[in-house]
């Protein structure tokens, strides 16, 4: 009988476990995915059946500053823990040439060493993208001058390592997705201060999350798979 039992207990949980990595996030570390390309991260939104909107800053015609106070854009709120300086730490149009990303509306963001330019949303968000310029500009191999910081809403925190521009007025795109919702994504200096621009941000959800009741539907359903085995191997109820 003990035998039998131990077969039961041995499917039950082989079928739970299989059912729950269907469900993103719920369990382990957060997943993360980069994406240097917005059409492969459209496709893996599109993949997911999540959807993202597009924030292009363009109908803000003043230079607003985060600095020190908090300042929302749409669905999407900048903070900088530090003093405004040089008409860097804005939204808004631009003067500074090598953080000029395409002439419209942008962030412009100078972030001192030991400071953290914020952004916190407000609906869920696992899916960010984005056109940068100068991002990364004086990082050397292995030692990223910027890094995101993600703070997830179970508690735990992701760091992100961030492509590394080829100069100053360099173009790059860069985004990810996480299974795991995002409470605020933090730029987090590293080597030195950085200086840079993006626009054009896209977020949202990057899969269609499965409701937390599914929990119980996959209990039920592990302890009947093993139920069966145990009957397969000559069980009694």
């Amino acid at each position: 009988m003990g035998d039998e039992i131990g077969v039961a207990m041995r499917a039950a949980l082989t079928v739970f476990a299989v059912l729950l990595g269907l469900v993103p996030g719920l369990v382990g570390a957060a997943t993360v995915n980069t994406f240097t390309s917005e059409a492969a991260f459209q496709a893996a939104i599109a993949q997911g059946g999540g959807s993202v909107q597009l924030e292009t800053f363009d109908d803000v015609t003043d230079s607003v500053s985060f600095a020190e106070t908090s300042v929302t854009q749409g669905d999407l709120t900048f903070f900088i823990d530090q003093a405004a300086f040089a008409g860097f730490n804005t939204l808004g149009p631009t003067a500074s040439g090598f953080a000029f990303v395409n002439g419209t509306g942008q962030v412009t963001a100078g972030i001192l060493v030991g400071s953290t330019l914020s952004i916190s949303f407000a609906g869920a968000v696992t899916a960010f993208f984005a056109d940068f310029s100068s991002l990364n500009s004086l990082a050397v191999p292995g030692t990223p001058q910027t890094q995101i910081e993600l703070i997830l809403a179970d508690g735990t925190t992701e760091i992100v390592e961030v492509p590394v521009a080829g100069s100053s007025f360099d173009d790059t795109s860069f985004g990810f997705t996480t299974d795991i919702e995002i409470s605020v994504l933090n730029f987090v200096t590293v080597l030195t201060s950085d200086l840079f621009g993006f626009d054009n941000v896209l977020f949202g959800i990057a899969e269609i999350p499965v409701p937390a009741s599914l929990l119980l539907i996959l209990s039920g359903l592990s302890a009947l798979a093993g139920l069966g085995a145990w009957r397969r191997q000559g069980g009694r109820v």
